[in-house]
C-alpha cells in the first residue's frame, strides 16, 4: 500500500485521490523544479504529515490547496467542453 502509484477514481459515489506514502516521498525526492536543490526525506511518515497539514491549511478566505485544485480542475473541464453540465458562457 505504501508504494501505490497516484490514482484518481470514482468509487462508491466518491471522488478518490490516493497515493502511497512511500511513493509520494519518492516522487518528491526525485522531482525537479522545487528550486531547493536535492531533497532527502529522512522520515516519510513525518514528511507526509507535513504535506497533509499544508493541504488542509486554510487561506484567509477559508479555501485550502485541495479546494483550489478541485476548482481549477472543474474550470478546465468546463473550458474543454465537459459533458454533464450546463453553463451560460455569457
Amino acid at each position: 500500500m505504501r508504494n501505490e502509484p497516484l490514482k484518481t477514481e470514482i468509487k462508491d459515489g466518491q471522488l478518490v485521490i490516493s497515493i502511497g506514502i512511500d511513493m509520494l516521498c519518492f516522487a518528491v525526492s526525485e522531482g525537479r523544479g522545487y528550486g531547493m536543490g536535492e531533497i532527502s526525506i529522512t522520515n516519510n511518515d513525518v514528511f507526509v504529515g507535513e504535506i497533509l497539514r499544508e493541504l488542509n491549511d486554510e487561506s484567509e478566505g477559508g479555501s485550502t490547496a485541495v479546494h483550489r485544485m478541485l476548482d481549477d480542475a472543474a474550470s478546465q473541464a468546463i473550458e474543454n467542453g465537459a459533458e454533464g453540465a450546463e453553463y451560460d458562457d455569457a
